[in-house]
């Protein structure tokens, strides 16, 4: 029988440099476990590099064989191939590097050939 991992022990295991990848290899969703310890971290203190986390979050997105790219990370460039429907050309972008969930707001904007896109908090 397996221990329940929360997010709340992988911020844990991730403030005393524990195994993260030992906590999570029997968890039901490691991925949504990721994301939540590093929305925790990230309100306790912005300035925390957790790149590390997202390292290994991807990791667990690959293994799961989740559809689409991972996420652009940040410094990244990546190419995206333009779809059509009903004649509307458009990009799929994954937006939950820059923390836009489903049901957010987001403003973009259009400048000089180059989109913005903002989180609308």
């Amino acid at each position: 029988m397996s221990t329940r991992i929360t997010s709340d022990d992988i911020v844990m295991a991730f403030m005393f440099r524990k195994d993260i990848h030992a906590l999570l290899v029997n968890s039901a969703d490691p991925v949504g476990i990721l994301n939540k310890a590093i929305v925790k971290i990230k309100e306790h203190d912005e300035l925390t590099d957790v790149q590390d986390l997202h390292d290994i979050k991807r990791v667990y997105e690959k293994a799961k064989g989740t559809r689409g790219k991972s996420a652009l990370g940040d410094g990244e460039t990546r190419s995206y191939k333009a779809q059509e429907v009903n004649g509307s050309v458009f990009i799929r972008l994954p937006l939950d590097t820059i923390k836009i969930k489903k049901g957010d707001l987001v403003t973009v904007s259009l400048n000089g050939g180059v989109f913005t896109v903002r989180s609308k908090m």
